[in-house]
């Protein structure tokens, strides 16, 4: 069969998963336009209501890493079902929300709701793929959640201008709903334990830090991510008084942050693909990603030409989007019974290196250039654990699966 049959085939089988990364990235990033509507309907202060993404990020960040372990040990389908209906629940109570901390209890149930869907399924997705298609599989799950951002930041400000923000959980709750009941027939069994974990050894979690490699890929989301979002969270300030872009303009910014993902996504995926295919260390890729990132966000600090920006923009993007891809790859090959939960503290390590990341750059934040070569620093340490990582080892991992 040919690469593209197969590509196909796997596009088809994945088509729900997929869906529901799209809806889970609409939503996550559905809430940043809605702040200011929702925090006048509640007459509370923005930052206030902006504790409904804090909750939401909180209990992923804290409940993703037991709950990865679980599914690694109990079986995937039942944490996606279940995750799907949590996170559903969580967004029809935000749609009737009547106060602030109502808010941020739903928004809390729905983040409670990812952690349990989300590592589970970018599990699922490497467990039913072949070796030589997996980095696009799961490129093509990276791209439906960065796809979400695309529509998310542009139907939040549509709904808020022209209806309640209520509605906006509403229609996600609503679809969500209908995409987990296809999944309940499709999964039957939900249940399948695994023969190789009786799934009782609840501090198990940790046992993924035995493995030295993934402490090292973790180490290298640590340090991307500080760069990554860290100089995202200061990208609008930054633009604004440094190149005086206007502050409509402003949140255009979003959707260029979703259409470079998705297409780095996509990139990334078939590169990982190719690169697995000649055999090459794969975590030169990884590492490649990092330095490209690194550069491109000084090159925003740095130049003063507004073409120049927007190219380093686009490249910023881009790495970002494809680093995800070939990392989330890297982490399914060197802890193949192990993916959830690896995957679940890759995501709680990266909030820990946003948030350094938010904390250093903040001491400095009016210098743009600062924020420039401290980012360019956070990625060269994310190449350098990259180089550390041992080839052979995961070389005889992918072997094995």
């Amino acid at each position: 069969m040919s690469v593209r049959a197969r590509e196909a085939i796997s596009v088809l089988t994945f088509l729900p998963l997929y869906l529901l990364f799209f809806l889970i990235g609409t939503e996550t990033f559905l809430v940043s336009p809605l702040l200011p509507s929702i925090a006048k309907d509640f007459r509370e202060d923005v930052s206030m209501v902006a504790h409904t993404v804090t909750s939401y990020v909180l209990v992923y960040a804290l409940f993703a890493p037991w709950l990865g372990n679980l599914s690694d040990r109990v079986g995937r389908k039942m944490f996606i079902v279940v995750g799907a209906v949590i996170f559903c629940f969580g967004n029809i109570l935000a749609s009737i929300s009547t106060g602030v901390w109502f808010l941020i209890v739903a928004r809390a149930i729905a983040g409670l709701g990812g952690a349990m869907a989300g590592p589970a399924m970018w599990a699922y997705i490497s467990d039913e793929t072949d070796q030589l298609m997996r980095g696009r599989a799961i490129g093509y799950g990276m791209a439906a959640f960065s796809l979400g951002q695309v529509v998310g930041v542009p139907l939040g400000s549509f709904i808020a201008g022209f209806s309640r923000w209520n509605w906006a959980f509403g229609l996600i709750g609503i679809s969500v709903s209908m995409v987990s009941i296809y999944l309940f027939f499709r999964f039957r069994p939900l249940i399948t334990f695994s023969n190789e974990q009786d799934g009782k050894k609840l501090l198990a979690v940790f046992e993924i830090f035995r493995n030295k490699t993934v402490v090292q890929v973790l180490a290298i989301t640590f340090f991307f991510q500080a760069a990554n979002l860290g100089a995202y969270t200061y990208l609008g300030s930054l633009l604004g008084d440094r190149y005086q872009i206007p502050t409509e303009w402003l949140g255009l910014t979003g959707v260029m942050v979703g259409v470079g993902s998705f297409l780095g996504s996509l990139i990334g995926g078939k590169l990982a693909d190719y690169w697995r295919r000649k055999d090459w260390r794969e975590e030169r890729l990884v590492a490649v990603w990092s330095l490209v990132l690194g550069t491109s966000i000084l090159g925003v600090t740095v130049v003063s030409v507004l073409w120049l920006v927007f190219l380093s923009l686009a490249l910023w993007f881009l790495a970002s989007g494809a680093f995800v891809t070939a990392q989330q790859t890297l982490l399914t090959i060197i802890a193949p019974k192990q993916r959830a939960a690896s995957i679940s503290w890759n995501n709680s390590v990266m909030y820990a290196g946003t948030a350094i990341g938010v904390w250093i750059m903040g001491l400095t934040w009016n210098q743009a250039v600062n924020i420039g070569w401290i980012s360019l620093a956070f990625s060269i340490f994310s190449a350098l654990f990259a180089s550390l990582i041992n080839s052979r080892q995961l070389s005889s991992s992918s072997r094995r699966r």
